[in-house]
C-alpha cells in the first residue's frame, strides 16, 4: 500500500478500516484459494505417502520439463546454457543439476527482465517485492496458478498437519501497519471478515497495551494463531510473566523468524498447544513444515533442495533450490541465503512420512528493535519497509538507543529524494516518531566474520 492510501486509510473510521481490510482480504481470498487450489490440496495429501522412490521420480521429471522450459523460454538461461555447453538433455539426473551455476541473489537482481519467461502472457504475470529480512529488495514475477500451488503446500503440509484448515477462526501477529502507528487506545487489531480472521498490530505491543491483546484474544477464541516468532513470543512471555488465562487455540504456526527451543517452550506453555514450525521462501524454490510428530519435512514436489556446507566442523548447510512450478521465473539454483542443521545419520520420522528431514531451521538470526514506548518490532516487520522501497540495493538497521536508529543504504544510481522520504514514512507508520532516524550513504554493509549479513544489529539491551 502506498504512502498515500495509507493516509486515507489511517484517518478513516474503525469500522471503514475493517471494511477495507476484508474488502482486500477477499480479494487475496480468491487469488490463493481459488481455481486450482483445492485440487492441488488433494494431490499433496494424496503424495504426502508415497514412497521415496516414487517421490524422486516425480520430482525428477518435473525438473526436466522446467529445465525445458528454462532453456526455450528464458532468455537468461538459454545464454547461459549455451555458454557453458549445455543442453536441456543433459540433465537426466538430480546430480545434474550440480552442471548449473549457482544463481546468486545480485545476479537475480541485474537480470531480472531476462529471467522472465517470454511464453507467459504479461497480463498473467503478478508481480511482488520481497526482501525478507535480507534488506536486500527483489521483485518476483509469477501466476495466479503458482501462487494457488504454493497455497496447497501450507494448506496440505501445514495446517492439515497441525489439525485446522483455511476459514477456521485465525489471529494474525504479522507485520502489515492495519492500525495507526500514533493511536494510543486499543483496539489494536482490524477485523477481516472475508477469513474469519483478526489481525492484530505488531506495531504497539507494550507492556500497558498487551492486557488489550489478550482481553480481545480471548475474546475472540481463534482456532489458530499464525505469526511471526518474535511477535507472537511477547505476548506469550506476557501471559507467564503475569500468570494470565488464555483460551487455548488448536495451534501455533510460526514463520519468517528462527524459532528457537526456549521460545517454543514459552510460547507452548502461555498458550496451551502445540507450535508448529515452517519455512517458505518468496521465491518459491523451498518448502520445509513441521509435522505433527515434530519432524521438519521438506516438500520434494515444492523444489529440489541441495545443502552447500558452510562449516566443515558442524551441521549447518546453506539452502541451494530450485523452482519445480513457477514457470514465470523459473530460479535453478538459487541460492537463498537461509540456513538448516542436517541430521548426521539419515533417520525416518515417527509419523510414517518418507519426506527428507531437516534437524533444524537456522533462519537468519537478527535482534527485534525496541521503541521509547517499549514496543517490540521484529525485523521480518521491518523488512517490509525495503521490499516496497525503490533505488536502493541494500538496507541495515543500526539500533543505539530506544530513540534513537541509524538506516545504512546502498543506494543505486535513481536513488532520489522521493525514495528516502518514502522509507523514512514507511519507518514512521511502523516505529513512530519518537525514535530518531539517521541516514547514513554507505558504499557497502559489511558482514560477519562468517560472511553473514545482519539485517538489525541492536545496542540496546532489551531489559532496560
Amino acid at each position: 500500500m502506498n504512502n498515500l492510501l495509507m493516509d486515507i486509510y489511517n484517518h478513516l473510521p474503525i469500522p471503514l478500516q475493517n471494511l477495507a481490510v476484508s474488502i482486500e482480504g477477499y480479494k487475496i481470498q480468491r487469488q490463493r484459494y481459488g481455481g486450482t487450489f483445492k485440487s492441488y490440496v488433494e494431490e499433496l495429501q494424496e503424495s504426502q505417502w508415497y514412497a521415496k522412490e516414487k517421490l524422486e521420480e516425480i520430482q525428477l521429471e518435473r525438473l526436466k520439463i522446467m529445465i525445458k522450459h528454462a532453456y526455450s523460454n528464458v532468455p537468461y538461461y538459454r545464454e547461459l546454457f549455451d555458454r557453458i555447453n549445455l543442453t536441456p538433455q543433459g540433465i537426466n539426473t538430480l546430480d545434474d543439476l550440480k552442471k548449473i551455476p549457482i544463481l546468486e541473489k545480485q545476479t537475480l537482481k541485474e537480470h531480472m527482465k531476462d529471467l522472465i519467461a517470454k511464453s507467459i502472457s504479461k497480463r498473467d504475470l503478478i508481480s511482488y517485492t520481497t526482501g525478507g529480512t535480507t534488506g536486500t529488495p527483489l521483485t518476483i514475477y509469477t501466476t495466479k496458478n503458482a501462487i494457488q500451488y504454493n497455497f496447497a503446500f501450507g494448506e496440505a503440509r501445514c495446517k492439515f498437519w497441525a489439525g485446522v484448515k483455511s476459514g477456521d477462526r485465525l489471529a494474525t501477529f504479522l507485520g502489515r501497519p492495519v492500525v495507526p502507528i500514533d493511536q494510543k487506545k486499543p483496539p489494536f487489531w482490524r477485523y477481516n471478515w472475508a477469513y474469519n480472521q483478526l489481525l492484530f498490530s505488531a506495531f504497539h505491543m507494550n507492556e500497558d497495551n498487551l492486557k488489550y491483546y489478550l482481553e480481545e484474544l480471548n475474546k475472540f477464541q481463534p482456532k489458530v494463531i499464525q505469526g511471526y516468532v518474535s511477535t507472537i513470543h511477547v505476548l506469550a512471555k506476557y501471559i507467564l510473566d503475569h500468570k494470565r488465562e488464555v483460551v487455548p487455540p488448536k495451534a501455533i504456526l510460526t514463520s519468517s523468524e528462527t524459532l528457537f527451543d526456549w521460545q517454543r517452550i514459552n510460547i507452548e506453555s502461555a498458550f496451551g498447544c502445540k507450535v508448529y514450525n515452517g519455512y517458505s521462501s518468496a521465491e518459491l524454490v523451498a518448502f520445509i513444515s513441521e509435522c505433527e510428530k515434530g519432524g521438519l519435512h521438506i516438500s520434494p514436489e515444492y523444489g529440489v533442495v541441495e545443502f552447500e556446507k558452510i562449516d566443515e566442523a558442524g551441521e549447518k548447510y546453506e539452502i541451494i533450490a530450485t523452482t519445480l512450478f513457477n514457470f514465470a521465473m523459473p530460479l535453478i539454483r538459487y541460492r537463498i541465503g537461509d540456513i538448516v542443521s542436517l541430521f548426521e545419520d539419515e533417520i525416518s520420522c515417527s509419523c510414517r512420512r518418507v519426506l527428507p528431514l531437516v534437524k533444524f531451521i537456522e533462519g537468519r538470526v537478527d535482534s527485534m528493535l525496541v521503541t521509547p514506548e517499549g514496543y517490540y518490532i521484529s525485523p521480518a516487520s521491518l523488512s517490509l519497509v525495503f521490499q516496497s522501497a525503490r533505488n536502493i540495493k541494500e538496507a541495515q538497521i543500526v539500533q543505539i538507543r530506544r530513540d534513537r536508529i541509524i538506516i545504512r543504504i546502498v543506494k543505486d544510481e535513481d536513488f532520489s529524494e522521493n525514495d528516502l522520504e518514502y522509507i523514512k514514512k514507511q519507518l514512521e507508520l511502523r516505529i513512530g516518531k519518537n525514535v530518531l532516524i539517521e541516514i547514513e550513504f554507505v558504499e557497502e554493509i559489511k558482514r560477519t566474520l562468517a560472511g553473514k549479513f545482519r539485517f538489525i544489529i541492536s545496542e540496546v539491551s532489551h531489559e532496560e
